[in-house]
C-alpha cells in the first residue's frame, strides 16, 4: 500500500477521491457551489484578500484569482505594505498575452488595492466583506502569526490559508493552500 504526504485535496473537502470522480462521471460540486459555501450566495458575496499582493507571489495569486472569480462577482481584494514594489502591473501584461487587453482591463475592474501598516486593517476593507485570506507575507514565522491575529480580529469567520510558507500548519495555525507543490514539512 501506497503512503502519501498529505491526504488529497478533494478527500480533504470531503469530496471522495480522484476514482469515485470518474465512476461516477461527474464532478461531486460545481463551482458556482462551492463560491456560495465560501463567500456566500449571489448579490450577498464576500471577498477573497490576497495579503502580500504586491509581491511575486502575491500578485500572481491575485491575477489568477482574479480571473476564476470574476464570473461569479467575488471581489479581489489585495493587501500590502504602502513603499512595496508592486507587482500587480507586472502580472497585468500576463493578463494582456493570456486574455487580450479587453478581459485584463474587465478582470481588473474586480480588483482592489489597499494599503496598510502590518498593524492595522483599514477601515473600508470591512465594506468588502473579507471572507477568504490567501496570506502572501514574508517568511517569518511571528509576522505571520501577528498577521492572523489581526485578520481574525477584524473578520473573526474568514476562512486563512497561506500559500507562501513552508512551516507546517501546526505551527502556522493556518492551513497551507498550495498542495500542488508543497514543501516537504507539509
Amino acid at each position: 500500500m501506497a503512503k502519501t504526504m498529505r491526504q488529497s485535496t478533494l478527500d480533504a473537502l470531503g469530496l471522495g477521491n480522484a476514482l469515485e470522480i470518474f465512476s461516477n462521471g461527474k464532478m461531486p460540486v460545481t463551482a458556482s457551489e462551492m463560491v456560495d459555501k465560501v463567500f456566500g450566495g449571489e448579490g450577498d458575496r464576500g471577498s477573497i484578500v490576497i495579503s502580500g499582493s504586491k509581491g511575486i507571489v502575491g500578485a500572481g495569486k491575485m491575477m489568477q484569482l482574479g480571473v476564476r472569480l470574476m464570473d461569479f462577482g467575488v471581489p479581489v481584494v489585495g493587501i500590502d505594505m504602502g513603499g512595496a514594489p508592486d507587482g500587480i502591473s507586472f502580472q497585468y501584461q500576463g493578463l494582456v498575452s493570456s486574455f487580450g487587453r479587453k478581459r485584463a482591463d474587465e478582470i481588473m475592474t474586480n480588483v482592489v488595492q489597499f494599503n496598510y501598516d502590518g498593524a492595522r486593517l483599514p477601515v473600508h476593507l470591512k465594506a468588502f466583506k473579507p471572507m477568504f485570506l490567501l496570506e502572501a507575507i514574508p517568511e517569518i514565522l511571528e509576522l505571520k502569526k501577528s498577521h492572523y491575529k489581526i485578520f481574525r480580529e477584524f473578520s473573526p469567520d474568514i476562512h486563512i490559508r497561506s500559500v507562501t510558507s513552508g512551516f507546517p500548519s501546526s505551527e502556522l495555525g493556518v492551513g497551507i493552500a498550495h498542495p500542488a507543490f508543497p514543501h516537504q514539512v507539509n
